[in-house]
């Protein structure tokens, strides 16, 4: 169900949503290169 929202309210969800999504993607890379940097350790 969705209440109104003033345009300007949407678009800045809109953003942010693409924000955590970008930073969900970051986050993955970089605990792939922390893998890798633990499996160089041993």
């Amino acid at each position: 169900m969705e209440r109104f929202v003033p345009q300007s309210e949407k678009l800045i969800i809109h953003f942010s949503n693409k924000r955590v999504k970008f930073r969900k993607k970051k986050v993955k890379r970089y605990k792939k290169l922390r893998q890798l940097l633990l499996l160089q350790k041993k």
